[in-house]
This record gives C-alpha cells, structure tokens and sequence, in this order.
C-alpha cells in the first residue's frame, strides 16, 4: 500500500492574541493529502484561530505549519498559501468588490493569471456552483445562503489543492446546508482537493469527514 502523502502538519502550536486571550494551545494534527478532516468543538475553542494559522495569515508564538512538508514562515507564506484557500466564517469578511464577479476573479488576479483564465475560472466556477445569475449582483444585496456560495466561489477559482471552510453550513436553511456540503464533497471526490473544516455541528460531520480532531 502506497504511503500517503502528509498534505498539512501543525505541531504544538500555541497563539495568543494581544488582549491576553489564547486562541490555540499545544495543537498538534496532520491532515493526508485527499482527505476530509473535520475540527470539532463549541465556540470560542479556537477553531477559527488554528485555520488562520494553517493558512498563513496569523504566525503562531509557538509551533510550526507544514504544508507538504515546508515548514511556513514568513518568507515563504505567501508562496505556500498559492497550494491553499480559505473560507471564513463570516462571509461579509470575504466579499469586498462591487459585484460577484469581480469577487471571483479578485483571487486568480492575484495569482498574476491571464485575463482569459482569470474568465474561464470565474465561468468555471460559477457554473460549478450554479451562481452565474449571481454574477452582476453586489454582494451587500445577497442573502445569507447565498453569500455563503459566493464566499465558496471566491476560494474554489484559485483551485487549492487543500481548501479551509470556517462553520461551512452556519446560518442556512437545510436546503442551502445540503447544497453546500455535496459541493465540498464533489470538489475533493472529483478533484481530489484536501477538505478541512471547522465545525460545531456535530450532524454535518458524517457528511463532511473521513477523520474528526476534537
């Protein structure tokens, strides 16, 4: 049996934000390339804080993130987050420019991507997740299941091979809740992304992961 590769490795990670509150504490876990990995725990347990060290945009005080075996720092971050992308639990955080479409095209724009693959992804995207009436819109005018498909958009045209999703199904109706879980789940069975997710739902669990961290 061919050994799997290690995808994403945090050791003994420890974070504490300036007002004196810690937000991780001695975290250690490792995350298979192609696997579903869920983060379970209530509020406040620092779900959130450890995707944001994952991802780069916080630097932990102490521990490390390795993504496909390089250790992150500060000189090489913003290189290894091209291999990532992030959805943050508030989507109104995510969604900045005037309209949907230029929301999607704001990523691979940064990845110094050509004008014509810059479309084809926001095309691709779109059509993924059936939002291509969405495109025209502003975000502000969107409802909340739909923000939440557009702030997945924004993150699935960079085309990660491992995709961070912050409390995937909060706030939705169980129709959008469902929508969005076969989404997450068609993106790692057809394009073999890497899915970790943090979640206080113990019901999208069964749904979203091979293996749980508590």
């Amino acid at each position: 049996m061919p050994t799997r590769k290690i995808a994403l490795e945090v050791r003994d990670l420890y974070y504490e934000y300036p007002d004196g509150t810690v937000g991780v504490n001695g975290v250690s876990l490792r995350v298979f390339e192609g696997e579903r990995v869920a983060l379970l725990g209530p509020n406040g347990a620092g779900k959130s804080t450890l995707l944001l060290l994952m991802d780069g945009l916080l630097t932990p005080q102490r521990g490390y993130v390795e993504v496909y075996g390089e250790r992150m720092n500060r000189r090489n971050a913003s290189r290894l987050r091209r291999n990532m992308a992030i959805v943050l639990q508030d989507s109104d955080d995510q969604l900045f420019c005037p309209t949907v479409e230029e929301d999607i095209a704001f990523g691979p724009t940064q990845l110094g991507l050509s004008a014509e693959e810059v479309s084809n992804r926001v095309e691709w995207v779109s059509q993924l997740l059936d939002v291509k009436g969405l495109l025209g819109r502003p975000p502000f005018r969107l409802s909340v299941g739909e923000k939440r498909k557009i702030a997945l958009a924004t993150a699935i045209a960079m085309k990660p091979d491992i995709l961070l999703v912050d409390e995937p199904t909060a706030n939705l109706d169980p129709a959008s809740a469902d929508t969005l879980i076969e989404t997450l789940n068609t993106l790692n069975r057809e394009y073999g992304t890497t899915l970790v997710v943090a979640t206080q739902d113990v019901d999208v669990v069964p749904h979203l992961s091979d293996r749980v961290y508590i």
